[in-house]
């Protein structure tokens, strides 16, 4: 058996993340084996380094506007200029002040979001449980208009030149009029019948729209036609049984110039050319979270729960920490010169992006399930609470 599924950590993460295919009329769900499981106990927190840290984390502001939040899903927050996004899957969508986390509105929707929100085309546009794409006013939170696709979104959608995309979890993806959501084109791949309950988010470069889909297959299809321009696979299930064939693309691609950077579940993570769709390189590491980079850095938490830093030309190991692993750490975000990561313990860990050193950490109430997110020299810090947070981080001088 894969070794990450022996592992406890794994089985846990797979009792909640996995979800089966039933877009097909009377198709049964596969079991689950691991259902029923607790999450594990946290590990003790690690030291911070004693080389000494100039940086200070302080909590600028807070909301408790949200309710709390469910497990897996991609209600991610959204920054635009001093504004801060949010949503919860009970309907309610705020917009709150980036400076004092004052709320300027709230919308009470009803809708049973699991994705979002995305600023397109001055809309705020989230998905939901219930296979629909909703789009708001992003200056008062009034809804627009809403659009039925194939099937539950968990993914954010993405967008550009009025046309807005939408990853559904049956594999399709639907191109959709920004002014009103008819339907424009749609694209389907065939989905494995056990997936993670995570889809990867379009990302759109010039006339190309790239999406990783369940299969380990990265696509480029014409933003305005939907054509295949090419496809690579990233990886290619192995194993006898259905859960160590699982190679979904589920954390959102990071695209740099001409060069897209995807990471697959129990597979590789690759550097592919967007013009070509030639392979430039690929290494074995695994992980369904979202990535983050700095400069030349790839920063990824893989399936172990383990911090990489990796060459973004190379693939080659920057440096690896294990020390959060027991800490269940969630995906990356680079500020201020440190990589962060949250943990189930509700802490915020600050790390040196040259060293991998622990420099600092920062606690807040409750489990954090999601990756913060930068802004500037702060972190947006969205709690299962459902509490929104920014730290706000400074130092003088270099963090080692």
């Amino acid at each position: 058996m894969i070794k990450q599924l022996v592992k406890s950590s794994i089985k846990v993460l797979v009792a909640g993340l996995i979800v089966a295919n039933i877009s097909g009329c009377g198709q049964s769900p596969v079991r689950n084996p691991f259902a029923g499981r607790q999450e594990p106990k946290l590990g003790a927190l690690p030291p911070v380094s004693v080389e000494k840290s100039t940086q200070h984390a302080k909590v600028a502001w807070t909301s408790n506007a949200l309710a709390k939040q469910q497990r897996f899903t991609k209600l991610i927050p959204y920054v635009s200029g001093n504004t801060v996004f949010a949503a919860d899957h009970t309907g309610k969508v705020v917009a709150l002040d980036g400076k004092s986390g004052k709320k300027r509105w709230s919308s009470n929707t009803a809708q049973k979001f699991t994705s979002g929100p995305t600023l397109v085309d001055q809309q705020l546009l989230l998905a939901t449980s219930d296979a629909k794409v909703v789009a708001l006013d992003a200056s008062n939170g009034h809804q627009l208009w809403e659009s039925k696709v194939s099937s539950e979104v968990l993914a954010s959608p993405a967008g550009k030149n009025g046309i807005v995309l939408v990853h559904s979890i049956d594999g399709s993806v639907n191109a959709l009029d920004s002014k009103n959501g008819e339907k424009l084109w749609s694209v389907n791949q065939s989905t494995p019948s056990l997936t993670l309950r995570f889809s990867s988010a379009p990302a759109i470069v010039g006339d190309k729209v790239l999406v990783g889909f369940a299969s380990g297959k990265l696509l480029a299809l014409n933003l305005h036609s939907g054509l295949i321009e090419w496809d690579r696979i990233i990886t290619l299930p192995h194993g006898r049984s259905e859960l160590q064939r699982m190679v979904d693309i589920s954390a959102d691609p990071i695209v740099v110039e001409d060069t897209i950077y995807v990471i697959t579940y129990q597979g590789k993570l690759a550097a592919v050319n967007i013009s070509s769709g030639n392979l430039l390189w690929e290494r074995e590491v695994s992980s369904y979270q979202n990535m983050a980079i700095a400069n030349d850095l790839l920063f990824v938490t893989d399936n172990d729960h383990c911090l990489w830093a990796i060459d973004r030309n190379t693939g080659a190991t920057h440096w690896k920490q294990k020390a959060l692993a027991e800490r269940y750490i969630t995906g990356p975000a680079v500020v201020d010169g440190t990589v962060a990561v949250a943990d189930r313990g509700g802490y915020v860990h600050f790390l040196s992006t040259e060293k991998g050193h622990i420099v600092n950490r920062l606690h807040l109430s409750g489990k954090i399930y999601q990756g913060p997110l930068a802004l500037g020299n702060e972190l947006i810090v969205n709690a299962h609470s459902g509490k929104v947070a920014a730290i706000k981080v400074d130092h003088s001088g270099s963090v080692l």
